[in-house]
């Protein structure tokens, strides 16, 4: 799904880069693509919730349980586990060995727009996977912000 698609949500279609990052990682986990119908019920759902709160993602796991819910897969657990930032990794308390090797990083990047940061999500080795966004040239800079995911 890309940002641009009209029958998203205006909102997802302005904000939505992280938003679509976190269903896209759902998507490959499930072997499924999610129609704007679905990505606009995850989103509605997760305000409701307040895993969304003024368009700001405050609760990533959760809004990925939405999407696994979704997708009819809720054996399907991905958390948040760590960042790297400004070269320093940390990783959350709760993290033992085994979850320190992640599956996915959520990339931010800083942009020109309105909105100043873009996110795209990556392989463990910074590898582009998906950008919401890549049916345009954009002009973007590293941030020095990667946040971490792996299965649980």
């Amino acid at each position: 799904m890309k940002q641009n698609d009209g029958e998203l949500l205006p909102v997802i279609r302005s904000v939505g880069c992280y938003f679509l990052s976190l269903g896209r990682i759902i998507e490959l986990e499930a072997g499924i693509e999610f129609t704007a119908e679905q990505y606009n019920a995850v989103w509605k759902r997760s305000e409701e919730k307040k895993y969304i709160v003024s368009k700001d993602i405050k609760k990533p796991d959760h809004i990925m349980k939405e999407f696994a819910y979704e997708a009819k897969k809720m054996a399907i657990s991905i958390c948040q586990v760590g960042q790297e930032l400004d070269e320093k990794t940390t990783f959350w308390g709760w993290v033992t060995p085994v979850y320190k090797n992640y599956k996915y990083v959520v990339e931010m990047r800083k942009t020109n727009g309105v909105v100043g940061t873009h996110f795209v999500l990556c392989d463990k080795d910074k590898n582009l996977i998906y950008d919401s966004y890549d049916f345009h040239d954009y002009e973007w800079k590293p941030s020095g912000r990667y946040i971490f995911y792996t299965k649980i």
